[in-house]
């Protein structure tokens, strides 16, 4: 009797402790109002969706040097061409100083040869020309070599070389002096010399 008494004493206190377990506990903090965190708070614009000042790439650039416009260097005597007439022909005095070969490649790419002399007249009137121009009678080329073959000279232009103004002891025999040049020495006379040498020339046409 006294046993059970006990046990009924144990399940009465067991159900209270129970109960004041109960009226103890708090709302925990899964039921609690949750303020706002931070990732629901409003968030001010950051820099990605400010708006931005445009770059220096979308800015106004002043043109560079590179892009400036730049005059094309001319080739000799190209864009102030003067040809002179005389009797059917025209001339030009290139100033330009060139070889012999790169003479006559100048004026074939004027449609015309380095000048041949057929007469005294001819040769007064280029002197002539070329004096107005430089106040002087500089060496220049003319269109005779005799490349091909010693002592034959020829003309560029394919006429006949009949008609010749040589100094004195002229033409020499030297090597490699295959090119004639007008103007030469006090006479102003015809000479043979290197066909690379540098100098001023006459197209004719």
């Amino acid at each position: 009797m006294l046993t059970v008494s006990l046990l009924v004493c144990v399940m009465v206190a067991l159900s209270r402790a129970d109960g004041d377990v109960e009226a103890s506990v708090a709302p925990t903090d899964a039921h609690a109002s949750v303020a706002p965190t931070d990732a629901h708070a409003s968030v001010a614009p950051t820099d990605a969706h400010a708006s931005v000042a445009p770059t220096d790439a979308h800015a106004s650039v002043a043109p560079t040097e590179s892009s400036a416009s730049v005059a094309p260097s001319a080739p000799a005597n190209s864009s102030e061409d003067l040809w002179q007439a005389s009797r059917g022909h025209s001339y030009l005095f290139v100033q330009t100083p060139l070889s012999w070969a790169e003479a006559e490649q100048n004026c074939l790419n004027k449609t015309a040869h380095l000048a041949s002399v057929q007469t005294f007249d001819e040769y007064q009137f280029i002197q002539g020309m070329i004096q107005t121009i430089t106040l002087g009678f500089p060496e220049t080329w003319l269109g005779a070599s005799n490349c091909q073959q010693e002592d034959t000279w020829l003309w560029s232009d394919g006429s006949h070389f009949e008609h010749s103004l040589w100094c004195v002891m002229k033409p020499d025999k030297e090597e490699g002096h295959n090119c004639l040049q007008m103007n030469y020495g006090a006479n102003s006379c015809w000479d043979n010399t290197n066909c690379t040498l540098a100098l001023p020339s006459v197209c004719a046409k």
